[in-house]
């Protein structure tokens, strides 16, 4: 099988953010047996159905997916700016940040876009037609883009210099690759195989995909992050209902149940400090945490009935942000770590172990 090269298309529009909008305050504090506090903001713009977020020292940014839209909330104030796209009917969907961009995907127009945040310029790279680029990620400053193909089956790859697209097929078929992280200009690229229920490496000086298949069948895999502190992979299962660890060292799985039926867990961010993997539990409306150490789950309900919550992101003073789809806010969620552990313990995981020894594919093209 071959990549291929994909000729470079780019538009750039300058564009003024429309209007902001004023914040509603949740705090539960201490009425809720859990031990948390809950801050929502409305979005400005009805129906947005925001869906992936990320942090800056200033700002949660966001993705509109049904308003062609990306939004920012400024975390010192609650005032939210929203900034319309180019495209109509784009959907964007996974973004992430390099200095002063933030790259997104354009879920139904095949698209990368880059938003400039200094000046709100935007720029559009054409992807592949029918490629529908879902997850997006980075592994360092100015290094190469790297985003999920879901429906042509591939992994991309876009040089920030030269603004050219490389595509990686994934070897088994009709995978619908999801989320994707790295860590370096040189690290591995992992990313979630949604349909075949698998977590998908590829080298990047070779272009080599190694396949690992999670024991839970039908498991669905959607979201993935890296531990920069032991380079364990995090995922959500979706289907599966549960939070599994990969460790590229060993190829052992490690699964954790979570505990409330049917939820549907989906984004997933490691506060590594703490050592605590932080995910949202879309169909339960609950914003989640995973203990590490000792595989302890604990379960927070949003206060907003029927949110959705989707996509997740770890402050650097520990603040948790995510996004409701269906309420339309992006939330904040703070811990307070004076409670003694027990009191916000709901429940305790038992792991599932799994080794798996897959052979590796080599993709190679011009």
């Amino acid at each position: 099988m071959k990549f291929h090269i994909l000729a470079l298309v780019s538009l750039s529009v300058l564009i003024m953010p429309v209007a902001a909008g004023n914040p509603n305050h949740y705090a539960l504090g201490h009425e809720t047996t859990n031990d948390v506090e809950f801050t929502e903001y409305t979005i400005p713009t009805a129906g947005a159905n925001p869906l992936e977020v990320i942090l800056d020292g200033n700002y949660a940014w966001f993705t509109e997916q049904n308003k062609d839209k990306i939004g920012k909330v400024d975390k010192s104030t609650g005032i939210i700016t929203e900034y319309n796209l180019s495209t109509a009917g784009c959907y964007p969907s996974g973004m992430v940040m390099d200095g002063g961009n933030i790259w997104f995907t354009e879920f139904n127009a095949f698209k990368i876009g880059r938003l400039e945040k200094s000046t709100g310029n935007i720029k559009e790279y054409d992807v592949s037609a029918g490629s529908t680029p879902f997850g997006i990620a980075i592994g360092s400053s100015g290094g190469d883009i790297w985003f999920t193909e879901s429906h042509r089956n591939c992994i991309g790859r876009l040089n920030q210099s030269t603004g050219k697209i490389i595509e990686y097929p994934v070897p088994t078929a009709d995978s619908k690759p999801s989320g994707i992280a790295l860590k370096g200009t040189s690290g591995d690229v992992w990313f979630a195989e949604y349909q075949a229920g698998k977590i998908g490496r590829l080298e990047q000086s070779t272009g080599i995909i190694r396949e690992y298949n999670i024991s839970t069948p039908d498991s669905n895999p959607i979201e993935l992050t890296i531990d920069g502190t032991n380079g364990n992979i995090w995922f959500t299962e979706y289907t599966g209902n549960k939070i599994g660890k990969f460790t590229p060292s060993t190829n052992k799985f490690i699964e954790y149940p979570v505990p409330s039926n049917n939820s549907n867990p989906s984004g997933i961010d490691i506060d590594e400090t703490n050592g605590i993997v932080w995910f949202t539990q879309s169909s339960k409306n609950n914003v989640s945490r995973l203990v590490m150490a000792t595989g302890d789950i604990h379960e927070y309900a949003v206060p907003t009935s029927g949110g959705f919550p989707s996509g997740i992101a770890i402050d650097s003073n520990g603040d948790v942000w995510f996004t409701e789809v269906y309420g339309n806010k992006i939330g904040k969620l703070w811990l307070n770590e004076a409670i003694p552990e027990q009191q916000n313990l709901l429940y305790i995981s038992i792991p599932i172990i799994v080794i798996v020894i897959v052979a590796g594919k080599r993709q190679r093209g011009a």
